[in-house]
């Protein structure tokens, strides 16, 4: 999971996670990954609108998603 993070993170690739919040509930948010820092990931959430870190432990699976930008 680290490795997809990784590679999200140096592409500037939005991603979709679910985790586990701090109430311990299952949530789901759309991030722009910033960096990895220590065991955490500080991202951008699109669903809070908010810069927020994210514990890699608690992250249960990722998806990186393509936006394409229609005209």
């Amino acid at each position: 999971m680290i490795k997809e993070q990784n590679r999200a993170t140096s592409q500037h690739q939005h991603n979709q996670i679910f985790d586990f919040g701090g109430d311990g509930h299952a949530t789901q948010r759309i991030l722009h990954p910033l960096e990895m820092v220590g065991d955490s990931l500080k991202a951008y959430s699109l669903t809070s609108k908010e810069q927020r870190f994210f514990v890699i432990d608690n992250i249960l699976a990722i998806q990186l998603l393509v936006i394409r930008n229609v005209v």
